[in-house]
């Protein structure tokens, strides 16, 4: 069962903030943009 509060961004690790389905936007940007990487660059320690 998928994890409903999780970011939307693929790698990303990161609860959703608030209203929004993204956690920063990093995240955002990074799937509006449909940017390719390895590893999430959110900033947050979860994903460091």
């Amino acid at each position: 069962m998928a994890d409903v509060n999780k970011c939307g961004h693929e790698l990303c690790h990161c609860p959703a903030n608030g209203d929004s389905k993204y956690c920063s936007q990093h995240c955002e940007d990074a799937v509006d943009q449909d940017l390719t990487e390895i590893a999430c660059d959110c900033g947050h320690s979860g994903c460091e």
